[in-house]
């Protein structure tokens, strides 16, 4: 998203940082990605991030829809949705706003994927992960880099503007966790067995996003409920 006004960081619990940003500034974790590989300040901090994970389980599988701003049903209905998140752990969308998410899919500004198909390793009965090899990327099979684009920048080559080698943003972000000594990433979601016991008939779950520092590995969480961190921040353009 292009914006002529000034970004900047505020920190503080979810729900109070979402409302001091104009509506829709908030930036996603691959849009914070591509402006650390040239700003390094912004490594050291921890983002809320303008993505969502919503969960549902449809035909006895279990779905992941991942996006950002476009149908964010934590960011669109905040208040209730942080409620939700403190009193139960998840945030339950309502019909419409399943539908608008699912909408979204058809415009490219959600993916939807199976957690099936993303090679997951259970962490325990709320979690799982992928890994992603900073130096053999392109070992991801083609769900899991489908996921990883929405995290950690696109992989579509462009003309470096310094170097003028054919690179992408998510190629220069891997070096960048290689140069700070990272093997690997992760990404972690809820686990296939927590969907199917949270997730009410046809409808879904949702959890708020995180991006982590390059102190912790800049892992990513589409499990975040806990909302409260006073040192995370949200990077948009303020009031």
């Amino acid at each position: 998203m292009a914006l002529e006004a000034k970004l900047d960081n505020f920190f503080g619990p979810l729900a109070e940082v979402v409302s001091r940003f104009k509506f829709g500034t908030w930036r996603t974790s691959a849009e914070i990605c591509e402006e650390r590989v040239v700003d390094e300040k912004l490594r050291d901090i921890c983002f809320w991030t303008a993505n969502f994970g919503m969960y549902t389980v449809e035909n006895g599988g279990v779905f992941l829809y991942f996006g950002g701003r476009e149908a964010n049903p934590v960011f669109n209905n905040i208040v209730e949705a942080i409620r939700q998140l403190k009193v139960n752990g998840v945030y339950k969308p309502s019909a419409g706003e399943i539908g608008l998410v699912k909408e979204s899919v058809k415009s490219g500004h959600t993916v939807k994927v199976g957690l099936s198909d993303l090679g997951l390793v259970v962490y325990n009965g709320e979690l799982s992960h992928f890994s992603i090899d900073v130096v053999n990327w392109r070992s991801m099979n083609s769900v899991q880099r489908l996921v990883a684009e929405m995290v950690y920048g696109s992989m579509k080559e462009r003309k470096d503007l310094k170097t003028k080698r054919k690179t992408s943003v998510f190629a220069e972000y891997m070096a960048e966790l290689r140069k700070a000594g990272m093997n690997s990433v992760n990404v972690y979601v809820l686990s296939q067995n927590y969907v199917k016991s949270h997730a009410p008939q046809d409808g879904a779950v949702a959890r708020a996003c995180w991006l982590y520092n390059f102190i912790y590995d800049s892992f990513f969480s589409a499990v975040g409920w806990g909302v409260d961190y006073q040192k995370y921040a949200l990077r948009g353009v303020l009031k």
